[in-house]
């Protein structure tokens, strides 16, 4: 993880959102990305990425954010204040494509 992603913030964000949804979820913290974050690969082949925060107050301009930011394949869904609500969302989603997946292959 880099400095600027806030590790002593993130990290345990990450170790915690990994054990609440899986071990196929990864930490996919990239340098040129803000926060930090965890990815998937679901059945489908699409990503599911979650960003978590890297301060605890929003302060954009110093590319600072205190939300969780959900996407798929790179396009933003949506931003979350708690973690249970991102945990929840990653999980409707999964299931979801999943659902969509399996009743394709009929």
């Amino acid at each position: 993880m880099y400095q600027h992603h806030n590790p002593e913030l993130a990290q345990p964000i990450i170790d915690r959102l990994i054990k609440a949804l899986g071990s196929t979820w990864t930490d996919s913290s990239y340098g040129n990305d803000c926060c930090a974050s965890v990815s998937t690969t679901l059945t489908d082949g699409n990503d599911l990425t979650i960003h978590v925060p890297n301060a605890a107050e929003d302060s954009p301009m110093d590319e600072e954010f205190a939300e969780y930011s959900i996407g798929l394949d790179g396009e933003h869904i949506e931003s979350y204040t708690h973690e249970s609500e991102v945990i929840a969302k990653a999980k409707e989603i999964i299931d979801r494509r999943d659902n969509e997946f399996n009743r394709n292959l009929v």
